[in-house]
């Protein structure tokens, strides 16, 4: 039970609180401060909820709006039943209805219990009733049909659900049924309405104060009543729980109410309804009085006449969602799981429940659904795969604008509102001007924007600032504008993976040269061209090791691999001309440390084999090995960090550790290195939304998944700047740059690249960045070059999703 109602709770909090998709896993912040419940949420104190941080300050403002309201609504519903009008509560003015796509939906938290069986009668029924002479929509129908039907256990039919939610205010149930209560009201201001004298029976006592002659009630409910005087008498006659039995006949003058008999499960009953809220005068009241009926005179206990006032149905005066603010506020994220569940039974015409400007918004996004001649779409849009993910795409990019306005502190309605006057449909549009140009601030004041919120959504300030709040979170020094941390990881990176790939290298090669013959040859022998290399002298044995033109030859063919290595990287820009000079200093030590190294462990292996006996090849084998790997890889790491240490890398291997980090994170983004960054930033969307670990079930895969977007995102956007600060200083537009534009921009700017640091830099960076993107030998180049290793979801550069 527990559990449920704490469902009932997420489900209201969605409703009233967090409306947009991307304000939904919030929910979860406000359970975690233990409001669990309507009660505890009237109960905590405004200063408390105001203190939640975690959550954004719109619906934030929200939940201390609700805590509010579910409080007033409280306070004025004792007695308030005939006397104040549930239509002027604010929870009912306040509402917003929201489309669904489904019936489930509409019903998901009511008290209403066998849902599925209790709609699937009522869809039968509207299926075989021609709804739309009535001026209905096919929703609109199904909701009276389920109004009109009997459940086996009457006190769980959806009409006493329905009226016992509006009399007694339950605020849960009242909440959670406000949607099903919207699609009632509006189907009673559709059906034609009808002015007739009907009645109403009851088997208890009226409350006579609120009946003063002259006077005026309010039945908040649905006020039900039959043509038929002698239903009413079979209602007076029903035994009643309570022991006071007493039979009550309201007569009632209706000028405004709609017959329901062929929604009816009894259709001879020839029922009339008043919508909510009505409003009565109060003609007479008399006790004892006999009535006439069919099966002659009647004895009523209580006799009330009313006449219908003028009156507002329950949602008039409620707030009317449309357009842009409508569709934004609908939840896509289910939206594959609810149809594949549904099975089609239970699924909503969506489109006819919006309005004309949202349909036409739609129609943009899905021309070729739309039917010209009817001026609607052709057929209901969900059942079609592809409509589907097309609406689905249409509402992910609704959903970035509310993104984009919530982190920068804009209102969310107002904001929407301007994009829907300039039919700007997603945050990428908003940003950007048709060209692809950034807008500029003008731009935005232009549209409708205040200077503040225009320096808001052109500087992205709160991206940047909770980049700040990372690096001081932390405890890392610099920026992206200032990449030390970056060339420093890289570095420390860069030395592991050398050491580990040459290091294997040497220690292997060993094993080209070695033969259990040439092994012990070498051992042994004394020919031409052999020198001693290695010498052991071991109880009173003396072993030598003699070196040879194989070893010449080995040790040659090892270091032209290193050198052939590091040209191909160099030829393709991934090292710089430094950066290959170190690396050749590095290979020609590490070549002869190892060399010397699998000298020695042969040797070595040899040795422990003559003493101790054992296989001798083996022997060799592992010695050749170990002795190589050891030597090879302190060899390696002395030689590397000493060079390091006294020549270390500049500003150009900055430059390009920066473009490889880039590269990479490119990949990572499933983007090229010509995608334009509004591009990327539509890809960083789309991935961003598909992973956020509030989405996904996997919870840890998909925080390093969303991490490593993230940071991409960020590493391309500012080397992004990096290039366009480049190309203004260069006076050039990075699009219309290739290389032969370079060279003879280049050759007639050679004076100021000499003379100009700031120039010379901004033309490296730039000349990098078009010259060396080309994919040749792509594979071997990432394992020979330690930077292509790197990884996005490094400790220190995984942004977390939320702080």
């Amino acid at each position: 039970m527990q559990l449920q109602r704490r469902e009932i709770f997420k489900s209201l909090l969605e409703r009233e609180v967090f409306i947009y998709p991307d304000w939904k896993p919030y929910v979860s912040k406000v359970f975690d401060a233990g409001i669990l419940s309507t009660e505890i949420l009237m109960d905590t104190p405004r200063e408390v909820i105001s203190r939640l941080q975690s959550i954004p300050q719109a619906p934030l403002d929200r939940l201390l709006k609700l805590a509010t309201n579910l409080l007033e609504m409280t306070v004025k519903n004792l007695n308030s039943t005939y006397s104040q009008p549930l239509s002027s509560n604010r929870l009912v003015t306040d509402f917003e209805f929201v489309p669904a796509f489904t019936y489930l939906q509409y019903l998901k938290s009511t008290p209403l219990t066998d849902k599925e069986n209790e709609l699937k009668r009522a869809i039968a029924k509207v299926d075989s009733i021609d709804y739309a002479t009535d001026g209905l929509l096919k929703h609109e129908a199904v909701f009276l049909a389920l109004y009109c039907q009997e459940s086996s256990n009457r006190c769980e039919s959806f009409y006493t659900v329905v009226n016992r939610a509006v009399k007694n205010r339950d605020s849960e149930n009242f909440l959670n049924s406000r949607s099903a209560l919207y699609i009632l009201d509006s189907c009673f201001r559709h059906l034609p309405s009808i002015e007739t004298v009907a009645w109403h029976g009851m088997n208890t006592a009226p409350n006579l104060s609120k009946f003063q002659i002259g006077g005026t009630v309010c039945f908040s409910g649905i006020c039900s009543s039959s043509t038929d005087k002698d239903v009413a008498a079979t209602l007076m006659e029903m035994v009643p729980r309570s022991p006071d039995h007493k039979r009550t006949l309201y007569k009632l003058n209706i000028k405004k109410g709609n017959s329901i008999k062929t929604y009816n499960a009894f259709g001879d009953e020839k029922e009339v309804v008043v919508g909510f809220c009505s409003k009565w005068k109060v003609l007479s009241v008399e006790t004892n009085k006999y009535e006439i009926f069919s099966f002659g005179e009647y004895q009523c206990d209580y006799f009330v006449e009313l006449e219908q006032l003028d009156s507002e149905p329950l949602f008039a005066a409620n707030v009317k969602l449309r357009g842009l603010d409508l569709l934004a506020k609908i939840d896509y994220h289910s939206l594959e799981t609810i149809i594949e569940n549904s099975l089609n039974v239970f699924m909503v015409d969506f489109i006819s429940q919006l309005d004309d400007r949202a349909k036409e918004i739609l129609q943009q996004h899905l021309p070729q659904y739309w039917d010209e001649m009817s001026q609607c779409f052709k057929d209901c849009i969900l059942y079609n795969v592809d409509a589907r993910e097309q609406l689905k795409n249409c509402l992910v990019g609704l959903s970035s604008l509310v993104e984009e306005f919530d982190s920068n502190k804009i209102d969310v309605k107002r904001g929407l509102f301007l994009c829907d006057s300039h039919e700007i449909y997603n945050s990428f549009d908003l940003l950007y001007v048709k060209a692809g140009e950034v807008r500029s601030i003008n731009d935005f004041v232009s549209m409708g924007f205040t200077n503040a919120e225009a320096e808001k959504l052109f500087c992205q300030e709160e991206h940047r600032e909770e980049l700040v709040r990372y690096y001081a979170m932390a405890n890392l020094k610099g920026t992206f504008d200032s990449p030390k941390i970056v060339s420093t990881l890289m570095k420390n990176l860069r030395l592991m993976h050398y050491i580990k790939r040459d290091g294997l290298v040497i220690g292997l090669s060993g094993l080209a040269r070695i033969s259990v013959r040439g092994a012990k040859y070498a051992l042994t022998g004394k020919e031409l061209g052999y020198f001693q290399l290695l010498s052991y002298r071991i109880m009173n044995k003396v072993f030598i090791y003699n070196a040879g033109p194989s070893d010449y030859i080995v040790a040659g063919v090892i270091l032209a691999i290193q050198v052939g290595s590091y040209s191909l990287q160099l030829w393709h820009g991934d090292i710089t001309s430094k950066q290959f000079l170190k690396a050749i200093c590095v290979s020609v030590v590490d070549t002869i440390a190892g060399c010397f190294g699998s000298a020695a462990g042969m040797l070595t292996g040899y040795v422990l084999a003559t003493l101790i006996g054992g296989p001798v090849t083996a022997s060799i084998a592992i010695g050749t090995i170990v002795g190589g790997c050891l030597v090879g890889y302190g060899a390696q790491a002395l030689s590397r960090c000493f060079i390091e240490k006294y020549c270390c890398d500049g500003d150009e291997e900055e430059i390009n550790a920066q473009r490889k980090w880039y590269l990479n994170a490119l990949n990572v983004l499933n983007c090229l290195p010509d995608t334009t960054l509004d591009n990327v930033r539509r890809s960083y969307y789309r991935l961003a939304q598909a992973n956020h670990p509030d989405k996904c079930p996997d919870k840890e895969a998909a925080t390093a998944k969303f991490q490593s977007i993230v940071v991409a995102f960020e590493i391309v956007k500012s080397y992004h700047e990096v290039l366009n600060e480049s190309c203004e200083i260069l006076n050039m537009k990075l699009k219309d740059i290739n290389v032969n534009v370079l060279e003879q921009w280049k050759a007639k700017n050679t004076q100021a690249i000499q003379n100009n640091e700031k120039i010379r830099r901004a033309y490296r960076i730039v000349y990098r960045q078009v010259a060396y993107t080309s994919d040749n030998w792509k594979g071997l180049r990432a394992w020979l070059d330690g930077d292509q290793k790197l990884s996005l979801q490094e400790p220190k550069l995984a942004i977390p999703f939320s702080t």
